[in-house]
């Protein structure tokens, strides 16, 4: 349990077991590695890649990831006000739950085998993009500067779907499977 605010340095922080946060900040200058439950902090800061070997990371305020996020081992949930990815969110197969608005903005590579988003979800990328399935209970934005957009389905009942795409939208019958109030294209 944090007793204070914690900045760790190191050119990988490792975290074996349990971060209980205490309604505290942890901010890590470096790569970090989760290998257990990472719950009640406030906020929660990587500058480095992030390795998620944990089922879930619970924050009341915000999330940022400057670097790589790659999820190991399972599905994955992220909960927090904004969780914030600036770099490559790697999946491996597996599923990515997030709780919050969800900002990803990434060089080129985004795999994840779904996504589940509670809020907002906004995608700037500049290569091309697959999203398989993303599931959203609020408004999805998803804008490329450059590369194809491949879908599978995106659901945001009730609300906005708008694709800025420099390429193509493929992906079969991919936007038969858009369900949304607004579809902006």
């Amino acid at each position: 349990t944090l007793g204070s605010n914690a900045e760790l340095t190191g050119s990988t922080v490792s975290f074996g077991n349990t971060v209980a946060g205490g309604s505290k900040s942890l901010a890590v200058t470096g790569n970090a590695a989760f290998n257990g439950a990472v719950s009640g902090l406030s906020t929660l800061g990587v500058t480095g890649t992030t390795l998620l070997n944990t089922d879930e990371v619970t924050t009341s305020g915000a999330q940022t990831y400057a670097g790589a996020v790659t999820l190991s081992g399972g599905d994955r949930t992220l909960t927090g006000s904004t969780i914030h990815t600036q770099s490559t969110l790697a999946g491996g197969g597996h599923a990515l739950n997030i709780t919050g608005a969800a900002y990803v903005n990434k060089a080129n590579t985004l795999t994840v085998a779904s996504a589940t988003v509670v809020g907002d979800f906004k995608l700037t990328a500049a290569g091309a993009t697959a999203l398989q399935s993303l599931n959203a209970s609020g408004n999805v934005t998803v804008t490329l500067s450059a590369g194809d957009l491949t879908l599978g389905n995106i659901t945001a009942s009730g609300h906005t779907v708008n694709l800025n795409v420099a390429g193509a939208v493929v992906g079969g019958d991919a936007v038969s499977d858009i369900t949304a109030q607004t579809l902006d294209i």
